[in-house]
């Protein structure tokens, strides 16, 4: 990591998926310690091997703990967070986004009623940016269906 950190996503950070897969207890345990150690580049460590895990639900809780360590005004760091969040990988049909949108939003709902005002605030910035993602690519869906029945007469799925 400290060698080449700008690749270490893609290599160590796979890696390590690779080998996690399901993300057991006792690495997610590690990985929090080194998030609670407080030191920036622990938490970059961190953040750079969740970004292989595409989102999943049991992310939640480790990127909790990475916004309540963050520094308060570190935009960088808190929007990587939200780009861990709410990765998806390979998403169906026109409304793939929009609903694995919407579990996203749904599954932060808890963080609202957190103890640490920068969890509760981040909660808040990023299910707003999340509902104008779902909003636009709702939108963008209904759109696309539109002119397919224009185009072939009939709604074309």
């Amino acid at each position: 990591f400290k060698k080449d950190s700008h690749l270490f996503q893609f290599k160590g950070g796979q890696l390590l998926k690779n080998i996690f897969k399901d993300f057991p207890s006792d690495f997610e345990k590690t990985l929090i310690k080194l998030v609670q150690a407080g030191k920036l580049e622990n938490i970059d460590f961190v953040v750079d091997i969740l970004r292989n895990y595409e989102g999943e639900p049991f992310l939640k809780e480790i990127c909790r703990e990475i916004v309540k360590h963050l520094p308060e005004g570190d935009r960088k760091r808190i929007g990587s967070v939200a780009s861990v969040l709410d990765s998806t990988g390979v998403v169906m049909g026109e409304f793939g986004f929009v609903e694995a949108w919407q579990k996203r939003y749904d599954q932060i709902e808890d963080w609202l009623q957190d103890p640490d005002p920068k969890v509760r605030n981040f909660a808040e910035r990023y299910r707003a940016n999340l509902s104008n993602m779902i909003e636009q690519e709702r939108k963008s869906a209904e759109e696309k269906i539109e002119l397919r029945k224009h185009k072939y007469g009939k709604e074309n799925k």
